[in-house]
Protein backbone atom coordinates (compact mmCIF):
# COMPACT_ATOMS: atom_id res chain seq x y z
CA UNK A 1 0.00 0.00 0.00
CA UNK A 2 3.00 2.34 0.62
CA UNK A 3 3.05 2.17 -3.40
CA UNK A 4 0.18 3.89 -3.91
CA UNK A 5 0.10 7.47 -4.52
CA UNK A 6 -2.13 10.19 -3.07
CA UNK A 7 -4.17 11.98 -5.86
CA UNK A 8 -2.33 15.35 -6.28
CA UNK A 9 -5.07 18.55 -5.18
CA UNK A 10 -5.18 20.68 -8.48
CA UNK A 11 -3.30 23.81 -7.84
CA UNK A 12 -4.58 27.60 -7.55
CA UNK A 13 -3.82 28.16 -11.30
CA UNK A 14 -5.77 25.12 -12.23
CA UNK A 15 -8.79 25.84 -10.08
CA UNK A 16 -8.60 29.38 -11.29
CA UNK A 17 -8.62 27.97 -15.41
CA UNK A 18 -11.57 25.87 -14.25
CA UNK A 19 -13.81 28.51 -12.79
CA UNK A 20 -12.89 30.74 -16.30
CA UNK A 21 -13.83 27.91 -18.08
CA UNK A 22 -17.53 27.78 -16.76
CA UNK A 23 -17.82 31.57 -16.81
CA UNK A 24 -17.02 32.03 -20.10
CA UNK A 25 -18.86 28.81 -20.83
CA UNK A 26 -22.40 30.42 -19.21
CA UNK A 27 -21.49 34.44 -21.06
CA UNK A 28 -21.76 32.29 -24.35
CA UNK A 29 -24.99 30.22 -23.86
CA UNK A 30 -27.25 32.87 -25.97
CA UNK A 31 -30.30 34.60 -23.56
CA UNK A 32 -33.64 33.12 -23.40
CA UNK A 33 -36.40 35.03 -25.29
CA UNK A 34 -38.63 37.30 -22.65
CA UNK A 35 -41.64 35.71 -22.06
CA UNK A 36 -44.20 36.94 -24.50
CA UNK A 37 -46.62 39.55 -22.27
CA UNK A 38 -50.23 38.09 -21.99
CA UNK A 39 -52.66 38.66 -24.62
CA UNK A 40 -55.05 41.83 -23.07
CA UNK A 41 -59.16 40.90 -24.18
CA UNK A 42 -60.04 44.36 -25.58
CA UNK A 43 -61.75 46.18 -23.07
CA UNK A 44 -65.22 45.56 -22.96
CA UNK A 45 -67.56 48.85 -22.60
CA UNK A 46 -69.32 49.39 -19.52
CA UNK A 47 -72.62 48.29 -18.85
CA UNK A 48 -74.95 51.37 -19.78
CA UNK A 49 -76.43 53.02 -16.23
CA UNK A 50 -79.54 51.47 -15.09
CA UNK A 51 -81.92 54.25 -15.32
CA UNK A 52 -83.16 56.82 -13.03
CA UNK A 53 -85.78 55.55 -10.89
CA UNK A 54 -89.58 57.71 -11.29
CA UNK A 55 -90.93 58.63 -7.94
CA UNK A 56 -94.38 59.74 -8.16
CA UNK A 57 -96.06 60.91 -5.12
CA UNK A 58 -98.93 58.72 -3.93
CA UNK A 59 -101.97 60.55 -3.57
CA UNK A 60 -102.73 62.53 -0.19
CA UNK A 61 -105.36 60.59 1.69
CA UNK A 62 -107.14 63.27 4.86
CA UNK A 63 -105.99 60.81 7.49
CA UNK A 64 -102.05 60.52 5.91
CA UNK A 65 -101.78 64.61 6.43
CA UNK A 66 -99.37 65.54 9.06
CA UNK A 67 -99.77 68.50 11.25
CA UNK A 68 -97.22 70.91 11.98
CA UNK A 69 -97.62 72.47 14.95
CA UNK A 70 -97.56 72.72 18.35
CA UNK A 71 -100.29 72.02 20.78
CA UNK A 72 -98.35 72.81 24.16
CA UNK A 73 -96.86 76.23 22.78
CA UNK A 74 -100.74 77.14 21.41
CA UNK A 75 -101.94 76.53 24.93
CA UNK A 76 -99.36 78.50 26.25
CA UNK A 77 -99.70 81.50 24.18
CA UNK A 78 -103.45 81.07 24.97
CA UNK A 79 -102.33 81.56 28.66
CA UNK A 80 -100.52 84.21 28.48
CA UNK A 81 -102.86 85.92 26.44
CA UNK A 82 -105.48 86.11 29.40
Amino acid sequence: MADQKPEQEPSIEEILASIRQIISDDDEQPEAPPAPEPVKAAAAAPPPPPPEPVFEPAPAKEEDVLELNNPIMDQVEEEEEI
